[in-house]
């Protein structure tokens, strides 16, 4: 009852429309790919420390191999980094995603694993639609930790239905006006079901100083850049394209450690 209790945290009542995935025996364990999260976690264990090294133009050590392969910038040096931006990611799991959706739930595990591995604030939902009603559901509220019952959450959510985002962000809005999050990150691979409502909606989130962002993703560079393409033009912040699914957790990576 407890658990349930802080599983359960950061859900108020009022907050009518987004859901919380309920099934227990939902297996998580297909949607866990450990040797990407290894690779992940190798990757920004730098991160972790806070410390990573940068090449630079001019520096006090020099690394004479980059010096001598042409390398612009042959100094090395140590740059502080750390991730303090609050962090809402949104995943599209609408019927354009079902046929790869093993291999799109791998990739955000292995993002949530890392961000809770360099403890990062984040929080993630996602939406599709039942029994024609589109769903936004909770995986994991910002103030509960990455855990199996969140992966087990994610596992449990089919992808069915269109892309009715301006519907979703409108659902959202109250949560994260409390919760200011400074970034709010939406992953998808279709074009929204209503354009005009988006750019509308995403005006007020940038009022509240959210910085809005989203990932294309598409099945080839082609497709993923068209589909950026398409978020630009509804008013994002930031937009990146993906083409291949396992890159998502370090093109997110990119767009905090720019933040």
């Amino acid at each position: 009852e407890e658990t349930k209790k802080n599983e359960n945290k950061g859900l108020m009542p009022e907050t009518i429309g987004i859901q919380i995935p309920n099934a227990t025996n939902a297996d998580e364990t297909k949607i866990y790919d450990q040797d990407l999260i290894s690779n992940l976690k190798n990757r920004f264990r730098e991160w972790k420390t806070g410390w990573k090294e940068e090449h630079v133009i001019s520096g006090e050590e020099f690394d004479e191999e980059a010096y001598l392969e042409g390398f612009h910038k042959p100094f090395i040096t140590d740059v502080k980094k750390s991730i303090k931006s609050k962090i809402v990611i949104l995943l599209d799991h609408s019927s354009s995603v079902s046929d790869q959706q093993i291999e799109y739930k791998k990739a955000t595990i292995g993002l949530c694993e890392v961000l809770a591995f360099l403890k990062v604030d984040f929080s993630v939902y996602a939406f599709n639609t039942v029994d024609r009603q589109v769903v936004c559901w909770l995986v994991k509220p910002s103030e509960m930790k990455w855990n199996n019952s969140a992966a087990k959450r994610l596992a449990q959510i089919s992808a069915n239905g269109g892309t009715p985002l301006a519907e979703v962000y409108d659902r959202m809005l109250h949560v994260l006006t409390s919760k200011k999050p400074d970034i709010f990150l939406t992953l998808s691979d279709g074009e929204p079901a209503d354009a005009n409502a988006v750019k509308l909606i995403l005006k007020s989130y940038r009022s509240l100083g959210i910085k809005m962002t989203a990932i294309g993703v598409g099945r080839d560079t082609f497709s993923a850049t068209s589909i950026a393409n398409n978020l630009k033009y509804l008013g994002y912040d930031k937009v990146l394209a993906v083409s291949r699914l396992p890159d998502i957790p370090n093109r997110v990576l990119s767009i905090l450690s720019d933040n």
